[in-house]
C-alpha cells in the first residue's frame, strides 16, 4: 500500500520520464542516434529528477511512505522536516481505530476527524517552532504542544488496541470505551484550546508593540 501511494505521488514525474525515453527511442528508430534523441532523454531525466526533488523537499513522498492513512486523508507536511514522531503516532492511532470502530461504531463518531485535526495541529506547531528560533517563549510553547499531542495520541492508540482486544463476553467493555471517549474529548479540547491560544498570541504581541 505504501509503495503504491509513493508511485501515485510521483506519477507525473514517471510520466515525464517515460515520455522523454519514448521520444528518444522514436527518434533513434527513425534517424539513428542523434543529438535530438539524447536531448529528449536528458530533458525527461532532468524533469523527473527535478519533480522528485520538489516532492521530497515538500515531504510528500515521505508522507506517502511513512503515514499512508494521513496521506489518504489529505494531510500535507509542507516540508521534509516534519514532526514525524507525532505524525507516526497519529498514523498508528488511525490504524488501531479501524478494528475498534468496526466493533463499537457508536463510541467513535468523530474519532477519525479528531485524529486528523491533531495531526494538522502538530504540523502547525512544528512550523511555529521553526519560525520561533531564538524566541524561547514561543518555541517552548510550540514544543510543549507537540509533546502533549504525541502523548495523547500514544495513549489513545493504546486504549483503541485495548478496545479491539475485548473479546470475553463476560467482560464489560463500556467502562474502557468510556475512558477512551473521554481521551478523544481531551484531544479535541487540546486542539481547540491551542488553536485559540495560537490565534490570541499575535494579537497580544501587537498590543504590546
Amino acid at each position: 500500500m505504501t509503495g503504491l501511494r509513493c508511485v501515485r505521488r510521483a506519477l507525473a514525474e514517471l510520466a515525464l520520464l517515460v515520455l522523454g525515453m519514448g521520444a528518444a527511442v522514436a527518434l533513434e528508430v527513425r534517424a539513428g542516434p542523434s543529438f535530438a534523441s539524447a536531448a529528449c532523454l536528458s530533458l525527461g531525466l532532468a524533469g523527473a529528477a527535478a519533480g522528485l526533488a520538489v516532492r521530497l523537499r515538500a515531504g510528500e513522498l515521505q508522507m506517502a511512505w511513512r503515514c499512508p492513512r494521513l496521506d489518504r486523508l489529505g494531510l500535507r507536511p509542507g516540508s521534509a522536516d516534519a514532526p514525524w514522531a507525532v505524525l507516526e503516532a497519529a498514523e498508528l492511532a488511525l490504524d488501531a481505530l479501524g478494528p475498534a470502530q468496526q466493533r463499537f461504531p457508536a463510541f467513535f463518531p468523530g474519532a477519525r476527524q479528531e485524529l486528523m485535526r491533531a495531526a494538522c495541529r502538530a504540523v502547525a506547531a512544528h512550523r511555529r517552532v521553526a519560525c520561533a528560533r531564538g524566541e524561547p517563549g514561543l518555541e517552548g510553547r510550540a514544543a510543549d504542544e507537540l509533546a502533549r499531542l504525541a502523548k495523547l495520541l500514544k495513549d489513545i492508540r493504546g486504549r483503541l488496541l485495548d478496545a479491539s482486544s475485548l473479546v470475553a463476553v463476560e467482560d464489560d467493555p463500556y467502562p474502557q470505551l468510556q475512558a477512551l471517549e473521554e481521551r478523544c474529548g481531551a484531544l479535541a479540547e487540546a486542539v481547540v484550546d491551542e488553536g485559540i491560544s495560537g490565534a490570541r498570541a499575535p494579537q497580544r504581541q501587537g498590543v504590546s508593540e
